[in-house]
């Protein structure tokens, strides 16, 4: 597998919110337009773009306004318009649940292996949760690898 499952569930944590696209960093965007439970005040990616065979530093910021007692977590990796890896998640194996309202942080080191190939990747992250109608959160968008 050239993803390993944390780095896809920082990702997912990621994509938790709204970022500004940036030429120093990923671009994300909201799937649909939505208003979503969860956002984001900041996402760090040391080294960007991510760097094969390295380790690469994600540390997370930004509030819920929902309690989440439990989370399905849908990933979707693309290369071009081909779908190269789809999981899903639980978000209480990784994170500590119930996620209460309010802020929440999270910092992980991820080892990017060296397999994983150079290039731009999509990608499409759904948290949903039974507790709460349609989507926590839905982003789309892309990543580098170098």
């Amino acid at each position: 597998m050239f993803f390993s499952k944390v780095f896809l569930l920082v990702c997912a944590l990621a994509a938790a919110g709204t970022l500004t696209a940036s030429a120093q960093g990923p671009q994300w965007d909201y799937c649909s337009g939505n208003q979503y439970a969860f956002s984001l005040d900041s996402v760090d990616i040391e080294p960007y773009p991510i760097e094969r065979g390295t380790t690469t530093s994600f540390s997370l910021s930004g509030e819920s306004s929902i309690t989440v007692d439990e989370a399905d977590i849908s990933i979707k990796i693309k290369k071009g318009f081909i779908t190269v890896f789809h999981t899903h998640l639980n978000l209480c194996d990784y994170y500590q649940c119930p996620v209460t309202e309010g802020p929440v942080s999270i910092s992980l080191p991820e080892s990017i292996p060296s397999a994983v190939p150079k290039g731009k990747f999509g990608f499409e992250i759904d948290i949903t949760t039974p507790s709460y109608t349609g989507s926590v959160v839905c982003v789309d968008g892309e990543f580098q690898v170098e």
